[in-house]
């Protein structure tokens, strides 16, 4: 039965709970109301049961564990509260257990060892707390573990990933984990996304080249680094991440150098985010390499000297930031578009200029002062001339 994306409202009918051979039931993404309906737990032969996506309150009741043949329970985005039914631990079926946004509360006992299938876990966005249990972190099975969000709290076990060899997500943001990151991260050579922000993590970053699959590495807001001559040599070694997007490791406490080396990451690398950190010295030329990237913030550091001229191949820049820090010098050998060479005329409000796109197309573009009286006004005036004039 699958009633997912309409308009359905209201309460879930208890009369569900007749239907003894029903194996499916899709409930989600729809405005239903009211607490879990406890007579669907006589379903007996459900294995696929979804009511995310709703409006649905109150407890998930400990009935639930009377679904022996569950394979796949999807509850996110609802509104439900208390704790995780200890009844849930017995669904040895199970292989997606996802409750992301809700309201629960409590911990994770160690009995979710006993879910032996389990590839997917997602609690995050909740309001769980205490040390996530070492029994997780023999789950062979798990493919994907997202606990974001919540109060978890506690060090990481040093031989956390030794036993989680087919791990592809790790989010672990928005906690209150503390202490070192493993040094078996180096075992988990299948991780695509690594998300460790927001925590109280400390110590050295480890050597992560050999995750060589991982797209997403996200380290920013924690207290990792000394403010040494040392902290940045860990990107030496993420050369070998040739599939690299996403890196954070911005809010630290990472001082000394920016290495050479970073004009080595990945060619794919979009979002590097260094900024509000101890970083010094000057920004290296090799920098320019990645061509790439779109957004990059290096602010609130104390970086020297001058802009390297290799900025200019940031031909897909979107955002800069280097405000807040000792940068000096002349400008204008790297952001030269709009430099006088290329001026073709004046308007009221302000200067134009010839412009070429990669496709080679000639454009005029204008560039307002806004520091003019009524320059705002002309920009909207000159917007709704130009969409009907197609120019």
């Amino acid at each position: 039965m699958s009633l997912s994306n309409n308009m359905f409202h209201g309460e879930i009918p208890q009369e569900l709970g007749r239907l003894f051979r029903l194996q499916v039931l899709y409930f989600d993404n729809n405005t239903m109301a009211g607490e879990f309906p406890i007579n669907v737990t006589s379903c007996s032969n459900l294995f696929y049961l979804s009511f995310s996506n709703n409006h649905l309150a109150g407890k998930i009741p400990m009935e639930i564990g009377s679904l022996r043949k569950l394979e796949k329970l999807y509850l996110a985005f609802n509104n439900f509260t208390g704790q995780i039914p200890s009844s849930m631990w017995n669904l040895s079926s199970l292989n997606h257990l996802a409750f992301p946004y809700n309201n629960l509360e409590g911990s994770i006992p160690k009995e979710i060892g006993y879910l032996r299938k389990l590839t997917s876990f997602f609690v995050g966005a909740n309001k769980l707390s205490g040390p996530i249990p070492s029994s997780l972190y023999n789950m062979s099975s798990l493919t994907k573990i997202v606990v974001s969000s919540n109060q978890f709290n506690g060090s990481l076990p040093t031989n956390m990933f030794t036993n989680l060899p087919n791990l592809q997500w790790l989010e672990l943001g928005g906690n209150q984990f503390s202490g070192p990151i493993p040094t078996s991260i180096v075992s988990a050579t299948t991780l695509v996304k690594l998300s460790m922000s927001e925590n109280h993590f400390t110590g050295e970053a480890p050597n992560l080249g050999k995750l060589h699959q991982v797209s997403i590495l996200q380290l920013d807001s924690n207290d990792l680094g000394r403010n040494s001559g040392t902290d940045m040599e860990f990107l030496n070694f993420l050369s070998n991440c040739s599939k690299l997007e996403f890196l954070t490791i911005n809010d630290n406490n990472f001082g000394g150098h920016l290495p050479n080396t970073i004009g080595n990451l990945s060619t794919q690398l979009r979002l590097l985010f260094l900024e509000h950190n101890q970083i010094s010295g000057k920004i290296p030329e090799p920098i320019g390499n990645l061509i790439n990237l779109t957004l990059l913030h290096m602010e609130m550091n104390y970086f020297t000297g001058i802009i390297p001229s290799t900025f200019a191949k940031f031909q897909k820049m979107q955002f800069l930031s280097l405000s807040r820090n000792k940068l000096s010098g002349d400008m204008t050998h790297f952001i030269d578009g709009f430099s006088v060479n290329n001026l073709i005329g004046f308007g009221s409000f302000g200067s134009i200029y010839k412009g070429t796109f990669e496709s080679q197309e000639v454009v005029a573009i204008k560039v307002i002062n806004l520091e003019i009286t009524g320059a705002h006004k002309s920009f909207v005036v000159e917007c709704d001339a130009l969409r009907n004039a197609k120019h």
